[in-house]
């Protein structure tokens, strides 16, 4: 099963890349009909989020500092280019992020994935540090490229197949 799960985690990596490619700045924080998570926050928030999986872990969450204000969810979300790193340093931490988890996993332990999670957040919706594991690589993520695709077709841009 881990193998599957690692193939979803790189696919949606690939698929990240292949809806950010090409955007400029202006798209990558565009909000068009009222869709408030844009390009720009979302890859920000999918870097965050597998960063926090790694905290549970128990490893090395490697983020700038103040991501967990500008990414967690609830931050408030602008849509100023000039308020956020510009999506090719937000693409290199989610690929950072991606890497050392996908490192990661293999190497932890069943009772590290059944131990109760450590972060309120992830504590309000899970039972077990594995649960959370599965649902930010997998559903999480296609989520929030889900939106990146709306704010893409919102703007008349093509959606192509990867």
């Amino acid at each position: 099963m881990l193998d599957h799960l690692l193939f979803v985690y790189g696919f949606n990596l690939r698929h990240a890349h292949h809806l950010v490619t090409g955007l400029t700045p202006e798209q990558c924080v565009a909000q068009p009909g009222n869709l408030v998570n844009h390009p720009t926050w979302t890859i920000g928030h999918l870097a965050l989020t597998s960063s926090v999986v790694m905290m549970e872990l128990g490893a090395d969450p490697s983020i700038p500092a103040d991501w967990m204000e500008r990414f967690f969810p609830g931050a408030p979300i602008a849509a100023s280019v000039g308020d956020y790193p510009p999506m090719e340093e937000l693409m290199r931490h989610l690929e950072s992020a991606h890497g050392r988890l996908s490192d990661l996993l293999p190497t932890v332990s069943d009772d590290a994935l059944n131990a109760a999670p450590t972060v309120e957040a992830v504590q309000r919706r899970f039972t077990a540090v594995g649960q959370f594991v599965a649902y930010a690589m997998t559903a999480h993520e296609g989520v929030h490229l889900g939106q990146i695709a709306d704010v893409r077709r919102s703007l008349g841009l093509l959606n192509t197949d990867l």
